[in-house]
């Protein structure tokens, strides 16, 4: 509207202005919901993706071949410092005066005596250990972790029953050799070591034959061998390899019928306790009670057999405590098993919920 000179007024029509519509509360609602569901349908994958990538390393898959030129090292070693002991020896003799002839028959007549087998054993004890080891100091791992070196998880009134339990796999394994001795005849050098072993010597040996295989070779076979297959194949086909290997290692057929039987059980001993100690105390326990009846038997101590009253309550007491240890074998959680605390699940809603923010 405005005035001419005439003073006339003239009325123009005012332009339309395009106002914006205005929500009711209905639809302001939906539309706010609407973006909270959008919200939370895109968020997570988001967020899910920040975390994966932030939390989770990336994935080593262990390598397999170390194990076995491990253990193609260990025989190596064996072999090695078995000629070294043995040219040593005969270099010894010939200064005694030990004429050239005779020299070979004074060797296995060393050999096959108590010192001999306990200084040659306990030079290829030593290499198999160092086979262990040598690899496992190389690797990221801290060493004692790495070879099993490490807390079990089994209470401290635990540990005597599996020793004891542990003597039910090994009987029968006893068993498997003595039913194959039935076929294959026993080689009669052990035989003949037991014949010349004096009461002197029976100490000596039995703490050697106890704790020098019941370490090195849990060492090198469920510590070192096991752990990095459990690390890349399934328990069950790992723990038959292993024990597979520590049975060859035995050479004899009647020495791998029975340390096959008994690897099966230190294997699953070792997977489902985290730890070699069970199993080195088993593998010590074994050998020793074995020999420790042998040489009872040798001196006159005790018959060969158990019988009576006696025989049923060893007997019973090896069963029970061979349940018990398959109970506390099962309770334990192996490696492989995740299991979190109430303080680690609220921990990680925190974190879940802070990454959304």
């Amino acid at each position: 509207m405005y005035s001419n000179s005439n003073d006339t007024t003239i009325c123009l029509p005012a332009p339309k202005v395009e106002r914006e519509p205005v929500l009711d509360d209905r639809e302001w609602q939906s539309a706010v919901a609407d973006l909270v569901e959008y919200e939370k349908s895109a968020d997570p994958l988001v967020t899910e993706r920040v975390v994966e990538s932030s939390s989770r390393p990336a994935k080593v898959v262990p390598r397999v071949w170390t194990v076995f030129l491990s253990l193609v090292l260990a025989i190596v070693a064996i072999v090695v410092t078995q000629i070294a002991l043995a040219v040593v020896l005969a270099v010894w003799l010939t200064a005694k005066g030990v004429a050239s002839q005779d020299l070979q028959e004074r060797l296995m007549e060393i050999v096959g005596g108590p010192a001999g087998f306990i200084g040659f054993g306990l030079a290829a004890q030593l290499a198999i250990g160092l086979a262990a080891v040598v690899p496992a100091a190389l690797s990221r791992r801290p060493l004692l972790q790495r070879v099993g070196l490490v807390g079990a998880k089994l209470p401290s009134w635990g540990f005597p029953v599996v020793m004891i339990g542990s003597l039910l796999p090994a009987s029968l394994g006893i068993l498997a050799a003595v039913q194959l001795a039935r076929v294959l005849p026993a080689d009669s050098s052990v035989a003949a070591l037991y014949e010349n072993l004096t009461l002197g010597w029976a100490i000596p040996f039995v703490l050697f034959i106890s704790l020098a295989p019941g370490l090195m070779e849990e060492l090198l076979f469920r510590g070192y061998l096991q752990t990095r297959l459990l690390e890349r194949w399934k328990p069950g086909f790992a723990i038959v390899v292993s024990s597979s290997l520590f049975a060859l290692f035995h050479i004899t057929p009647h020495g791998i019928a029975l340390a096959f039987i008994a690897g099966l059980f230190l294997g699953v001993l070792a997977w489902r306790t985290g730890s070699i100690w069970p199993g080195v105390l088993c593998h010590a326990f074994i050998n020793g009670s074995v020999n420790v009846l042998r040489l009872g038997v040798r001196f006159g101590a005790w018959s060969g057999s158990l019988t009576g009253v006696a025989g049923i309550v060893m007997t019973g007491l090896v069963v029970v405590c061979f349940a018990v240890t398959l109970w506390l074998m099962i309770k334990a959680p192996s490696s492989s098993t995740r299991r979190r605390s109430p303080a680690n699940e609220f921990a990680t809603r925190m974190h879940l919920g802070l990454a959304r923010a």
